[in-house]
């Protein structure tokens, strides 16, 4: 998602996401592009009907009562496959147990952990949630080729991935040598 503005230009989400949060705003804003990704990956259907679709969703949305209903009514209506959709939250998420993640994840949705090993992460927490994926930021990719630090983390996240049956993306990929390098240690799905 990105906002242009007429006045400031186009204007990152790093930007007015926090906003958004902070104002509550998030919520809808988490409505509309639930209901757009969908309109989208049911025509992208039409020609690609395996194609799946993740869509970043904030820990607040998951506090709201009628969001898991929300989400299933939406993904119903749209007639989509739950299979073929993926809620991405940051590991924010795992500082509160949030009852929602099995109602999705029974439902078929997949959920990834967004930006994995910069804030919260704990292996006891992650252990117990209920998702498919984990996705490495980008702090630990960006210097992968020459940080010993950031070999030896993204090693370490490819292992317990792996050992947890979890899917592995990884954030951030810019070069042919990173790109390389990750698939050599395992990790075959990469974004950038």
């Amino acid at each position: 998602m990105r906002w242009h503005s007429a006045a400031l230009g186009v204007i990152s989400p790093a930007e007015f996401i926090p906003v958004a949060e902070e104002s509550g705003l998030i919520e809808e804003l988490g409505d509309f592009v639930l209901e757009q990704a969908l309109r989208d990956l049911r025509r992208i259907h039409e020609v690609a009907p395996d194609f799946n679709m993740a869509i970043n969703v904030s820990v607040r949305q998951f506090g709201n009562r009628e969001f898991v209903s929300g989400v299933m009514r939406r993904i119903r209506d749209a007639d989509i496959d739950a299979a073929n959709l993926e809620l991405e939250v940051t590991e924010s998420i795992m500082a509160q147990p949030i009852p929602e993640m099995e109602l999705l994840r029974d439902a078929g949705l997949q959920l990834a952990i967004d930006d994995f090993g910069t804030g919260f992460s704990s292996l006891a927490v992650l252990k117990r949630l209920p998702v498919t994926t984990l996705k490495i930021d980008r702090e630990f990719v960006r210097d992968i080729e020459t940080d010993p630090a950031d070999k030896a983390l993204v090693m370490a996240m490819i292992a317990v991935a792996r050992e947890l049956g979890l899917e592995l993306v990884a954030e951030g990929v810019e070069t042919e040598g990173q790109a390389n390098y990750l698939r050599e240690q395992g990790c075959g799905l990469l974004q950038g």
